[in-house]
C-alpha cells in the first residue's frame, strides 16, 4: 500500500512511478515543466507519459516530492527477508544490502509488520 503522503501524485502517475519518484527525488522539491521533455529528469525516471499527465495536474510548478522512507524500508526489509529465506546466507545478504550481519539477523528475526528499528514498550 502506498504511503498517503505519496498518494496525490500516485493518483496521477500510477503507484509504481510515484515510488519511482520517492525513490529519486524524495525529500526535494522539483520544478515539473509544462510541456516535459524526454530527457527531462522526471521523464527519465517515469517515463514521458506519467511525465506529460504530471505535468497537466502540476505542470509550470514546483512540487514537493515526499520520501516515503518506511514504505522503501518495508519494501527492503522485504526483499532481504525473501533473500534469505531463499537461500542466501546472511553474511552474504549483509554484503548485498550493504547492512551488517548482526541488521540482517535482527531484520529477519522480525514479525511481518515490526520494525526492528523500533524498540517494544513491554
Amino acid at each position: 500500500m502506498i504511503p498517503e503522503s505519496l498518494q496525490e501524485i500516485a493518483d496521477i502517475v500510477g503507484s509504481a512511478n510515484a515510488i519511482k519518484l520517492s525513490r529519486d527525488f524524495g525529500g526535494t522539491e522539483e520544478y515539473i515543466p509544462k510541456d516535459p521533455k524526454p530527457d527531462h529528469p522526471i521523464s527519465k525516471c517515469i517515463g514521458l507519459d506519467a511525465a506529460t499527465n504530471l505535468a497537466k495536474w502540476a505542470g509550470g510548478s514546483r512540487l514537493e516530492i515526499p520520501r516515503a522512507v518506511g514504505y522503501q524500508r518495508g519494501k527492503l526489509y522485504t526483499e532481504i527477508k525473501e533473500a534469505v529465506g531463499g537461500g542466501l546466507s546472511k553474511k552474504k545478504a549483509a554484503r548485498r544490502f550493504e547492512f551488517t550481519t548482526r541488521w540482517v539477523r535482527k531484520i529477519c528475526n522480525q514479525k511481518n509488520n515490526e520494525d526492528p528499528n523500533q524498540g517494544n514498550l513491554f
